[in-house]
């Protein structure tokens, strides 16, 4: 394939932007047609720039994982505090219990019980009761 000329990197990059034909016919001064026969050509390398742009914009709106849970921490952490100096007493009976319950329920989802394979429970009880292999 031939060497991409400056109006046909142009329309990868605004392509892979989102604009439209007619849009980039109108900037680039390109007919309709033109631009289809080079959607095909470069579909790679359009769809290649889309994923680099999509990234880009998850960057900008910090929707990554690690920052999604470092935001959820951090409010985590203000909520506990505001309620750290909060007096309970004018929650109902009901309610308090309701979260005793959910709190409780939390803090067991927590728990996890150690697992063990059968040769290490073998090798546990082989040490207790000093038998040999």
């Amino acid at each position: 394939m031939e060497d991409k000329t400056d109006k046909q990197q142009q329309f990868i990059e605004l392509r892979a932007k989102g604009n439209s034909f007619d849009n980039i016919a109108k900037k680039l001064k390109v007919s309709k047609g033109t631009l289809i026969s080079w959607s095909k050509n470069f579909d790679l390398e359009i769809k290649n720039q889309t994923s680099v742009e999509m990234d880009s914009l998850r960057d900008k709106l910090a929707l990554t994982k690690k920052h999604q849970l470092e935001s959820y921490g951090e409010q985590l952490s203000n909520i506990r505090e505001e309620l750290s100096k909060r007096d309970l007493s004018d929650i109902k009976t009901e309610k308090l219990i309701e979260v005793e319950i959910k709190l409780l329920e939390a803090v067991n989802a927590l728990h996890t019980e150690p697992e063990f394979s059968v040769e290490e429970l073998w090798d546990t009880d082989r040490q207790l009761f000093n038998w040999k292999a």
